[in-house]
C-alpha cells in the first residue's frame, strides 16, 4: 500500500503536473457531439489540485472555466505512467464535457468552435496575403534571370540595401543573401540550389545559354568593376 502511494506521488510529480489540457467536443445539428480529428479544435485548460492521496485513488479540485469540482479520480498503479495519463485525459476530458452540458452551455461550445474557425482562417488568409505582398513588393526591383529553361528557374531580385533574394520558379523564397552569396551558387564549383519540385540544380554545370553572362551577372551584382 505504501509503495502505491509513493508510485502516485511519482505520477503526480512527475508525469501528470498540476494541469492538464483536454477537448471539448464539437455539438453538431442532430443534437450529437463529436470528437474533432481535423480542423479547428477547442481545448480546455484544467487545473489540478491534489485534496487527498490515497494508495490507488486521488481526489482531485478540478478548476476550469468558471468551475470548481472535486472528483475522486482511480489510477491504475499497475498501468504505465503514460498510459495511467492518457486515462486520467479522458476521464477528466468526460468530466468536463458533461459539465458544460448539464449547465446548459452547448450554445458556448458552439461559439467557441465559430471563433477558433474564424480565428485559422484569418491567421491564414494572413500568411497568403504576406506572402503575396513580399512578392509584389519585390517584383518591382531589379531583377536577373539565374537559370532559364523556356522561364526563370531561378531568378534574383536586388533588395537595393546590399542584399539579393533569389526565388524560384513559383515565386518561392529560396534565400536572401549578398553579392558574394550569389556568386557561391554562380560560380565554379557551384552551391547546389532547390528548386520548387525538389531538384537539385549546380548552375555552373548547366549550358551556359541558360545562364547569364558573366558580364551580366557581375553588373546586375554592382560588382563590375572587379570584371577583368
Amino acid at each position: 500500500m505504501e509503495l502505491n502511494k509513493k508510485y502516485i506521488e511519482f505520477m503526480l510529480d512527475n508525469v501528470i503536473g498540476s494541469s492538464i489540457r483536454v477537448q471539448l467536443p464539437k455539438p453538431v445539428s442532430d443534437g450529437k457531439i463529436v470528437w474533432v480529428k481535423l480542423g479547428p479544435v477547442v481545448y480546455m485548460n484544467v487545473d489540478l489540485e491534489v485534496v487527498e492521496k490515497y494508495s490507488r485513488s486521488v481526489l482531485f479540485k478540478l478548476k476550469f472555466d468558471k468551475y470548481e469540482i472535486e472528483e475522486l479520480i482511480f489510477l491504475p498503479v499497475e498501468s504505465a505512467p503514460m498510459s495511467i495519463k492518457s486515462k486520467l485525459i479522458n476521464k477528466i476530458e468526460k468530466l468536463v464535457c458533461k459539465t458544460f452540458l448539464e449547465d446548459g452551455r452547448r450554445d458556448d461550445i458552439v461559439k467557441m468552435y465559430e471563433d477558433k474557425k474564424a480565428m485559422m482562417f484569418t491567421g491564414i488568409e494572413k500568411l497568403v496575403t504576406k506572402a503575396s505582398t513580399k512578392y509584389a513588393d519585390i517584383k518591382h526591383c531589379s531583377r536577373l534571370g539565374l537559370l532559364n529553361f523556356e522561364g526563370d528557374l531561378f531568378r534574383a531580385y536586388d533588395l537595393m540595401d546590399g542584399r539579393f533574394t533569389i526565388v524560384n520558379e513559383k515565386h518561392k523564397d529560396v534565400t536572401t543573401t549578398d553579392a558574394h552569396g550569389i556568386l557561391e551558387y554562380m560560380e565554379s564549383p557551384g552551391k547546389p540550389i532547390v528548386n520548387y519540385d525538389g531538384k537539385t540544380w549546380i548552375i555552373p554545370e548547366q549550358h551556359q545559354n541558360a545562364r547569364p553572362t558573366k558580364d551580366a551577372l557581375y553588373k546586375f551584382l554592382k560588382l563590375e568593376l572587379l570584371v577583368k
